[in-house]
């Protein structure tokens, strides 16, 4: 039943770590460098690839901006450790000390990333990239 336990929480620990590896992978520099590339193409060009914005807004100077929203909650399972038993020996006298496995994991977060691509609504081409958020990352 321990031995159950401990693999299980041996292979949740290897399944977040490898997760967590993945996502490290992901950075804002990587995002911040796929939206440099878009500067002076076409705006109809960056809809076939992203799809439609889920906002628009008119600027001045004849331009417009196109905003694309994400959010997201994720959870991390709950997993608790194995008890650890520890048998001390003194003389004549045994004493049997058991510690709680820790929990962990149980955490929520909320995701989310909004991008804006501002366009030339005459030339209809790119001029200016920028976002907010704490997941605007790219592999």
């Amino acid at each position: 039943m321990i031995w159950q336990n401990i693999k299980l929480s041996i292979k949740s620990i290897l399944v977040a770590s490898m997760i967590l590896l993945i996502i490290g992978c992901a950075t804002t520099a990587k995002y911040r460098a796929i939206l440099d590339q878009w500067h002076e193409q076409s705006i109809d060009d960056f809809v076939h690839m992203w799809g439609y914005p889920n906002n628009t807004l008119k600027l001045e100077d004849n331009k417009t901006a196109y905003v694309y929203s994400d959010k997201q909650i994720v959870s991390t399972p709950l997993n608790q450790m194995p008890t650890n038993i520890t048998t001390v020996q003194n003389g004549n006298n045994t004493t049997i000390i058991s510690t709680p496995g820790a929990i962990i994991g149980g955490q929520t977060y909320s995701l989310s990333c909004t991008t804006w691509i501002v366009f030339d609504n005459k030339t209809k081409k790119i001029v200016n990239t920028t976002f907010r958020g704490n997941n605007c990352i790219a592999y």
